[in-house]
């Protein structure tokens, strides 16, 4: 199927966007996690102080920039993986279904005698 869909490459970026996609999906329950815990006091995340809640609607906004930030990014992987995944697909689609149908077209007399008919169509389904 991954031949068919783009070979190495087409595996590889994947496999990135899927990576991505998830490690962005664990990372908005992790920051909620971690603004959950600035309710009430200052929060240090990758070296960087976060104020507590409690502190008025400017240190909440600085959490909700950063779960902003997190989402769009989360939302972009998983679009893009989602896209690569159909256009894969669909190229393996075409790929296959015309390979059959040269295999079928130079198939000699003798197959199509011995195959029924609904077995030849069926393969196409």
């Amino acid at each position: 199927w991954f031949k068919h869909a783009g070979g190495f490459w087409f595996l590889l970026l994947m496999l990135f966007l899927f990576t991505g996609d998830r490690f962005f999906y664990v990372a908005v329950e992790y920051w909620i996690v971690v603004w959950t815990d600035g309710a009430d006091e200052p929060v240090e995340v990758l070296g960087v102080t976060f104020a507590a809640q409690t502190e008025g609607r400017s240190a909440q906004y600085d959490y909700l920039k950063v779960l902003a930030t997190i989402v769009a990014l989360s939302t972009c992987f998983t679009t893009s993986r989602s896209e690569f995944a159909v256009t894969g697909g669909t190229r393996t689609a075409k790929k296959v279904h015309s390979a059959m149908i040269g295999s079928l077209l130079t198939a000699p007399m003798s197959y199509f005698e011995t195959t029924p008919l609904g077995r030849v169509l069926n393969r196409f389904r």
